[in-house]
């Protein structure tokens, strides 16, 4: 994103958004503050407090391409909370809407009665948030390729994250406990997700459709039913031979993975257990030697097809 060219200020117990009052005071609404932006990009400050239909809000807050709305993100928002929904795209029922290049730091965001963030296009930015009591914490959909980083996602009814359509982007070292289904990836959608913990859901990750998605260094443990869902022609990416996915799949009740298509999958460089796995599933060995079986004076020489050292 381009410089931040214009900085607004929103406090929803001390603000105001009538013009005449605005020289000296912060807007009241996240909503009037979008709407006085000028061209180009412009950070919005939230201050601690509830933006919602009673102070003012107009659902759903669409944030465009080139705003940055900022809360706290060294608390993933704790105190800053929208709460709400509006008809947005599809009918849905939707709290934001993330456009363009777009971005959503430190807030926390709820929709009780439908999606939280709705992203469609472009590659916005949710960083350091914190998503839940909806149901649906945040949608990707269109071919939005979205980064969504260092959030925590939780009691999201029915999913926590959704991608569909030809949805991509990524998600990483993010935490998504007590949903539905944590991360939902169907249709065609193919994003990328790294470093995240999937928790005491119902199923941690499903994949269906023909949805490829590439996962890399997750957890996913101690989910109700299973760590990892695959259906219908679905195929994730947990591993290749030069690029082992060190996913750990571990202590989910009823299966680490379960695969219900009719093809196997392939695992390399994941952390399973051959009881944990439901369906067919190979386990290949990766080119990468283990870290923890040989001596980093070793290791750090090691290179796939390279000579041995010395």
């Amino acid at each position: 994103m381009d410089t931040i060219a214009k900085t607004l200020d929103v406090d929803p117990s001390r603000g105001v958004d009538e013009p005449s009052g605005r020289p000296q005071l912060p807007y009241r609404t996240l909503t009037a503050a979008i709407g006085a932006r000028d061209p180009g990009s412009t950070l919005i400050r939230l201050a601690p407090g509830t933006y919602s239909v009673a102070t003012g809000e107009r659902f759903p807050i669409t944030v465009p391409d080139g705003v940055v709305v900022m809360g706290q993100a060294a608390t993933q928002g704790q105190g800053i909370l929208v709460v709400g929904g509006g008809v947005g795209p599809g009918g849905l029922s939707v709290g934001v809407l993330l456009e363009g290049q777009g971005q959503l730091q430190g807030v926390m965001v709820q929709n009780p009665e439908g999606v939280g963030i709705l992203i469609g296009s472009g590659s916005p930015q949710v960083q350091a948030c914190r998503l839940g009591q909806s149901t649906v914490a945040l949608q990707v959909v269109g071919a939005a390729q979205p980064l969504i980083s260092q959030t925590r996602v939780e009691a999201g009814r029915d999913r926590g994250l959704s991608f569909l359509d030809q949805a991509r982007g990524e998600v990483q070292d993010c935490t998504i406990e007590r949903c539905g289904t944590g991360v939902y990836i169907g249709q065609n959608a193919a994003p990328l997700l790294r470093n995240c913990q999937c928790s005491s859901n119902q199923i941690g990750i499903q994949v269906a459709g023909a949805a490829s998605p590439v996962l890399r260094q997750n957890r996913l443990v101690q989910n109700q039913t299973a760590g990892l869902a695959v259906q219908d022609t679905g195929r994730p990416d947990l591993g290749q031979a030069d690029d082992p996915a060190g996913n750990i799949l571990r202590y989910n009740r009823e299966a680490d993975l379960r695969n219900d298509t009719r093809q196997p999958l392939t695992l390399v460089g994941n952390d399973v257990v051959p009881g944990g796995l439901a369906g067919a599933v190979t386990l290949e060995a990766s080119r990468w030697p283990d870290p923890a079986a040989v001596p980093p004076v070793l290791l750090d020489q090691a290179e796939p097809g390279g000579a041995a050292p010395p």
